[in-house]
């Protein structure tokens, strides 16, 4: 799809500091890379840009390996932007995707409100569970098993429960075992040890 002007704009000017090359590579000028951080991040922040378009340099400020708080902070505050009843333009799986791509610990409570939010599909959550298995924090423990029957998300669930080590979440894998989705029964007979022959 073709870019909007604002986001060719924003691309000429990024430019005039430092090509996209320049940034990918290991180690660019640290004075480009704040520069450039600084242009995306006031693009994203303004709102007369279309939400699309500051999605969009949004994942490509990720993909440039920006990944701390501040960025985090912006993706919650997108996602408390979309509107109930929201269409795919919204990209909310993907807004997920970055969150557990940027593995922050501190948005805690955003991300349970998410996850307990009715505002969202259930689909579009895969990702925020799957966060919860690799922040190990017993906080998200309560919302996984109160959605262990969700068809949706409980693959996400068993696979983030997974990363919990602890014994007694054991009893939680032994309805999965035999589950249609090769893997999610994957997951649950590693857990138990139980023998693959699927």
């Amino acid at each position: 799809s073709e870019c909007s002007d604002s986001i060719f704009n924003l691309k000429m000017d990024i430019a005039k500091i430092a090509s996209i090359d320049v940034l990918l590579k290991v180690h660019p000028e640290k004075n480009q890379r704040d520069a450039v951080y600084k242009k995306m991040i006031n693009y994203i922040k303004d709102h007369n840009n279309s939400f699309y378009d500051r999605y969009c340099v949004l994942c490509e400020l990720v993909e440039l390996k920006f990944r701390n708080k501040e960025i985090a902070d912006i993706v919650v505050e997108m996602l408390n932007e979309v509107p109930d009843n929201y269409s795919n333009e919204y990209h909310v799986w993907e807004l997920f995707d970055l969150l557990y791509v940027l593995g922050c610990k501190t948005n805690k409570n955003d991300y349970i409100y998410f996850a307990d939010s009715a505002k969202f599909r259930d689909q579009d959550k895969q990702m925020l569970f799957l966060l919860f298995g690799k922040l190990k924090d017993d906080d998200y423990i309560e919302l996984m098993l109160k959605n262990l029957d969700n068809y949706a998300i409980n693959g996400h669930i068993i696979s983030a429960l997974s990363k919990y080590k602890d014994v007694k979440f054991d009893k939680y894998f032994k309805n999965f075992v035999n589950d249609e989705r090769l893997w999610v029964k994957k997951i649950a007979k590693q857990r138990l040890n139980v023998e693959n022959k699927s």
